[in-house]
């Protein structure tokens, strides 16, 4: 099975012959669906099949290899080219780069060489399709005009009484193949949004909570939406599913969740019964309360989307209540995704609540407790060699033995940032950095740089930095 296109254009058929002989075109996800002596032909063909890559030779009879990379580009297409030539001239591969070329090689094409540059195109071309198929998904999940127009890019045609999403994450091994069984008659839409994550459109007349199955259970969650009529709201369809794939957060169980309405009358008395508790300086009924937090929550059937608005309440309430020197700890307002980046589970963020309470507490001497610079600046290097891993404040807080809160403090003193700014920052500056390593493809950038969901990842750097990690690859700015 193949994935890209190529043309070779050579007015010489013994050359011809010998590039198409010497590359290992399969081994690549190549397929060479043309070899053409005629350069006018060649660009009729190329305006045509719209392949993924042309090797031409510099110097042809009718039109120069160049001239026609220039006359492709002017019609829009962004194909890439290998510029061949039997003249060892440099002028000529500086004119050939600047006009956009891929690469420019001397004839003959040594075998090795040929490898490097299969290598080499076929991780562009990964990078090049996955920031495409990510723009064309973002279009469709953040806009509502023209939905079916934009589904018919990825060849989703179906009406249906209702449509559906099913959003997949896990690890990667566990995502291959067919590891969601659907009723028969059902045939998905199915987008690969990373290596951990896959995205399912379903028309259907019924919930198919209960007939779908895994038949793959281990390092896989899957979030089902609620069912919408119409099309425009797939945007929101989608959002929903995304964040019942993580309620695992919650549950601690690989398996199927099904979006619900949030819980908030539930979720406002415990707020009220903390901060009544709060007045009253019963600290140890706090703690109960939060201790408790995560059965409830499990009992009540909550969701992601209840626990973070049970923290961002908790945040606006203790932000009122704190000292000016407590303020200086770690609460922001956060997103479902912030939130399971920076907790491991509900656990974690009961006991990250907890801790504050105490700090409310005992007051500020609790930021000066006796514990000097070098144990943090430690685990700063800590950070910046494990980076890439899953890193929680509380694990780091317990390795070098700090107070939870105190090690919040120690952030915002130091560094000027929260805990979660300064690793956004960091694996954004490394992300930067690893882009310029073209032998990584951009979603093992990704993986490299603590960010196993690429659809997250170009979402974070794109905030960051205001272009794609494509785009600063390319020097588009």
């Amino acid at each position: 099975m193949y994935k890209y296109k190529v043309v070779i254009i050579d007015d010489e058929p013994w050359i011809l012959e010998g590039i198409f002989q010497t590359f290992a075109w399969e081994k690549y996800g190549f397929k060479v669906i043309k070899k053409l002596t005629s350069s006018i032909e060649g660009l009729d063909i190329i305006l045509n099949e719209k392949p993924d890559v042309v090797f031409t030779d510099i110097r042809m009879p009718e039109i120069s290899g160049i001239e026609l990379m220039k006359l492709v580009r002017k019609e829009g297409l962004d194909t890439e080219f290998i510029i061949i030539s039997g003249f060892d001239d440099f002028s000529y591969a500086q004119d050939a780069l600047r006009q956009g070329a891929f690469d420019y090689h001397l004839k003959p094409i040594k075998a090795n060489v040929a490898e490097k540059i299969l290598g080499d195109l076929a991780k562009i071309l990964e990078d090049k399709r996955a920031d495409t198929l990510t723009k064309q998904f973002e279009e469709l999940v953040e806009g509502e005009a023209n939905i079916e127009e934009k589904l018919k890019k990825f060849g989703f045609k179906e009406e249906s009484t209702y449509y559906q999403v099913i959003v997949a994450i896990g690890e990667s091994a566990s995502l291959e193949g067919d590891f969601i069984s659907f009723p028969e008659g059902i045939t998905p839409l199915k987008i690969k949004l990373s290596d951990n994550k896959y995205f399912y459109l379903i028309g259907t007349d019924c919930d198919i909570y209960k007939k779908i199955k895994l038949t793959i259970k281990e390092n896989i969650n899957v979030g089902i939406s609620s069912l919408a009529k119409n099309l425009a709201d797939l945007g929101k369809l989608f959002r929903q599913a995304n964040q019942a794939a993580y309620n695992k957060f919650i549950y601690q169980e690989n398996g199927i969740y099904r979006y619900q309405e949030q819980n908030i009358e539930k979720i406002n008395n415990i707020i009220e019964e903390i901060f009544l508790q709060v007045e009253n300086k019963n600290y140890n009924g706090i703690e109960f309360i939060l201790d408790s937090f995560p059965s409830v929550a499990e009992d009540n059937e909550m969701f992601i989307n209840d626990i973070v608005y049970f923290w961002n309440q908790m945040v606006a309430h203790l932000n009122e209540n704190l000292s000016d020197e407590l303020q200086k700890i770690d609460l922001e307002f956060l997103e479902y995704e912030n939130i399971i980046d920076r907790f491991e589970d509900i656990e974690s963020l009961c006991q990250y609540l907890k801790d504050t309470f105490i700090s409310l507490n005992q007051g500020a001497e609790i930021i000066e407790e006796g514990i000097d610079n070098k144990s943090f600046r430690a685990m700063i290097e800590y950070i910046e060699e494990n980076y890439h891993k899953n890193l929680y404040l509380k694990d780091l807080a317990n390795k070098f033995f700090f107070n939870h809160t105190y090690c919040c403090h120690l952030f915002k003193k130091f560094t000027d940032k929260t805990f979660s700014q300064y690793l956004t920052d960091l694996r954004m500056k490394k992300a930067k950095e690893l882009l310029k390593d073209l032998s990584l493809s951009i979603s093992e950038v990704a993986n490299k740089a603590g960010y196993n969901d690429y659809y997250y990842f170009n979402k974070v750097f794109k905030k960051y930095y205001g272009i794609t990690p494509y785009q600063h690859r390319k020097g588009i700015e």
